[in-house]
């Protein structure tokens, strides 16, 4: 017995030997020098000192050049107000009143604006924002006038001003041209010719697609508010000249509904349809001159508002409108194709209201079943 526990003390003692010397066996191949332990932590630490240092050293570098950034954008954005600043300076202080007096809507002095936009072309006969001048008093007499402070529809003034716009503007495309024109050209007592060389003006615009389709001047806006320079620069042309076929879009369809409108007999479509038979306007032509022979319809805009409202030429008729400031006779008039589209549409959203208020129904009827089910088998387990 006792031999046994002696031989179970020495199997615990070599055991114990044994881990003791696994443990030393690393120290002592690593070096076992606690010295050189020591060295070694602070070699660590110098490395660690160093690198901090190196990175607090590029932390600073960075914010010292972000500081000189800003300084930099800070002088290039003073530099450009003061260019700015100087650009209004220059602005003709006549000009600025009229513009002002123009926007100013609500508290208009109509006659006083069309005084003072009147006096600075007499002081400055040549000015490159003579056209937009010749529009906006004729806008004050029409699509423009306040009449909740009296300024009334003046056809005669409106077409007498819009004339001149129209012949001092040229054939470059600009918004407001195209307004004044789309007015003028609404006139009852206006020939088809008139009618069709605006048409013409329009359609001209798919193949002339160069700088000079656009009319180069800003608009007295820009050049009032932030002293932009009168001609445009090369970049802001050619963004207008992109951006031609998405206005030719709502445009081109807009003026042929125009156009049949007006149409006083027979003849004048027939004209059309010579003119025109590879278009989408001598189409509708032909639609219109078979009604009216046909004596489908009593008059010609009877057969217009058949036809250019038709769902047949639905697709190639209506193009998405873009704010303009050509609100006039041009633009496109929602029809009975739209109505039915539109009544169509809202039962559709009316179905699927119906269907998803259905659907949540049965969904809580299937929710609170399921809960009282699972509350039932619960009182059950207890």
């Amino acid at each position: 017995m006792l031999k046994r526990r002696w031989s179970v003390g020495l199997v615990v003692l070599c055991g114990i030997a044994a881990m003791h010397c696994l443990a030393v066996e690393p120290a002592i191949q690593a070096g076992g020098d606690p010295k050189a332990s020591a060295a070694e932590e602070d070699e660590v630490r110098e490395m660690q000192a160093k690198y901090r240092k190196e990175w607090l050293q590029r932390q600073a570098d960075e914010v010292q050049r972000g500081n000189k950034l800003l300084e930099e954008e800070q002088r290039e954005r003073e530099t450009a107000e003061e260019v700015v600043a100087e650009r209004l300076r220059n602005v003709d202080s006549l000009l600025r009143e009229a513009w002002l007096g123009y926007v100013n809507y609500d508290a208009r002095d109509r006659e006083k604006v069309r005084q003072m936009f009147e006096e600075y072309l007499v002081k400055n006969p040549s000015s490159a924002f003579a056209p937009e001048i010749y529009y906006r008093i004729g806008s004050m007499y029409s699509n423009n006038a306040n009449r909740k402070r009296g300024e009334t529809f003046d056809r005669q003034t409106r077409d007498i001003y819009f004339t001149k716009a129209v012949d001092a503007y040229g054939r470059s495309y600009s918004p407001q041209l195209d307004a004044a024109r789309s007015f003028v050209v609404s006139s009852g007592d206006q020939p088809l010719d008139a009618r069709l060389a605006y048409y013409d003006w329009i359609i001209g615009f798919e193949t002339e697609t160069g700088p000079s389709s656009v009319y180069p001047i800003c608009s007295i806006h820009e050049h009032v508010t932030y002293g932009t320079l009168p001609a445009r620069t090369e970049q802001q042309i050619a963004a207008m000249v992109v951006n031609m076929p998405r206005i030719l879009k709502t445009l081109v369809p807009a003026t042929e509904r125009l156009v049949l409108r007006k149409v006083k007999n027979l003849d004048e479509l027939k004209q059309i349809i010579q003119r025109y038979p590879d278009r989408r306007i001598g189409q509708l032509a032909v639609r219109i001159a078979e009604q009216w022979e046909r004596g489908l319809v009593k008059t010609a805009l009877d057969a217009v508002e058949e036809t250019v409202d038709s769902p047949a030429f639905a697709g190639s008729g209506q193009a998405p409108q873009v704010p303009s400031v050509n609100a006039g006779p041009a633009s496109p008039v929602a029809g009975p194709a739209d109505s039915a589209a539109w009544q169509s549409s809202g039962m559709s959203r009316r179905w699927t209201l119906l269907g998803l208020i259905s659907g949540a129904g049965l969904g809580g009827l299937v929710l609170a079943a399921w809960v009282v089910k699972r509350r039932r088998r619960k009182g059950k387990s207890i």
